[in-house]
């Protein structure tokens, strides 16, 4: 009884086999599987048969189950074929048994473009490549946050103390401290929002630039500067601080765009700047040590304005990454009525570098919509 099982076992076996090689293979290896699997039965008899001596009609028992479970599979398979009613290129018995490989591909390139039609297949990749440079940035902030922590722990503990550029000293404030979550916080919301205007500005370039580029390009320097506003000093709505660019122009930094807070773009249009010199300055001086300067900390860099009065204390931002002659072409200005209500967010601002969080967005940005090419093709047109 137990050889009787072996042998239909092996029939049985040998037939799924066949059937699974018969439906992958080309038609000149269809025919070899055939030969191979008839063989390697023959084989399997011969050897049990010198040994055990075995009744020959189980060699034509299992020839029999082979060749049944072969026949069974297909049939089965070609019911499942004729179900087939969207497909643009079906499945056919023909190819099958005529070997035709190509048509696996073509089914399998069917149902792929009908995959990616229904399922918008091109969108779920363009999220999930967004999802994975987020966790990226998310990443390397939560790395930066931890290097900062520690910093400022060991300045507390070491020196009391904290350097500023240019060559300014500090002692290390308890409310500093006591706040040092909440910067963080701040400054870490900033990034992510920062992120997704870079995301949004690239991806719709090819849409919107041809209609306006001057104005695209002010709207993304003018997106920065809100959400510096609103997000990292948290004043959209005091009014008490404000954030500006400037671009290179005839050796002077000229105002490029400024915000305070508000929604509305053009409504900051008519806020006048005044002109800062390129060869002498806090700008100057920002470009030399690439670095963000305060202005209370270099004082003798500043350059007056009409405006010192109003605006007392500010933080310069060179954007290292887009030159004009060697000079870099781009600066950031955050401006404070009230120095004394933001002067920690002033300080953890300077203390992170934020200039490379920023140099390194536009210059993605930059790669796709050239800054200074557009900028000065158009200032003529500027309000």
């Amino acid at each position: 009884m137990s050889i009787l099982l072996a042998y239909v076992s092996i029939g049985v076996i040998v037939g799924c086999i066949e059937f699974y090689l018969f439906i992958r293979s080309r038609f000149l290896i269809q025919c070899l599987s055939f030969g191979i699997c008839i063989v390697g039965i023959l084989s399997v008899w011969v050897t049990l048969n010198s040994a055990l001596s075995v009744d020959e009609s189980l060699f034509a028992t299992t020839l029999l189950l082979f060749a049944l479970s072969f026949g069974v599979l297909f049939l089965l398979f070609c019911k499942l074929l004729k179900t087939q009613t969207k497909e643009k290129y079906p499945i056919r018995i023909l190819d099958i048994l005529l070997g035709y490989h190509r048509f696996l591909e073509e089914y399998y390139s069917s149902r792929r473009s009908e995959f990616e039609k229904d399922t918008k297949f091109n969108d779920i990749q363009t999220k999930e490549i967004s999802l994975n440079q987020r966790e990226l940035v998310l990443n390397k902030l939560t790395e930066d946050n931890k290097r900062i922590l520690n910093e400022i722990k060991s300045a507390s503990t070491d020196t009391n103390s904290i350097s500023f550029p240019v060559q300014h000293v500090e002692p290390l404030s308890r409310d500093f401290i006591v706040q040092f979550p909440e910067l963080v916080g701040r400054y870490s919301t900033f990034v992510s929002h920062l992120h997704s205007l870079n995301e949004d500005f690239i991806s719709c370039k090819d849409e919107e630039v041809t209609s306006d580029e001057y104005r695209y390009v002010r709207a993304y320097f003018y997106g920065i500067c809100t959400y510096i506003v609103t997000v990292l000093f948290e004043a959209a709505f005091s009014k008490d601080v404000r954030a500006h660019v400037r671009f290179l122009r005839n050796n002077q930094y000229l105002k490029l765009v400024s915000s305070l807070g508000d929604s509305n773009f053009e409504e900051q249009s008519d806020v006048r700047l005044t002109e800062i010199p390129a060869d002498k300055g806090m700008i100057f001086e920002a470009y030399k040590t690439k670095r963000s300067l305060i202005k209370s900390y270099n004082s003798e860099l500043h350059h007056p304005s009409k405006n010192d009065h109003i605006w007392k204390e500010y933080i310069t931002i060179p954007i290292i990454g887009v030159f004009k002659d060697d000079v870099q072409y781009l600066s950031i200005g955050i401006s404070f009525k009230f120095p004394e209500k933001h002067k920690n967010m002033t300080k953890f601002t300077n203390f992170v570098m934020v200039e490379e969080f920023l140099k390194e967005n536009v210059s993605q940005f930059n790669k796709v919509c050239n800054i200074m090419e557009i900028i000065d093709n158009n200032y003529k047109e500027a309000i």
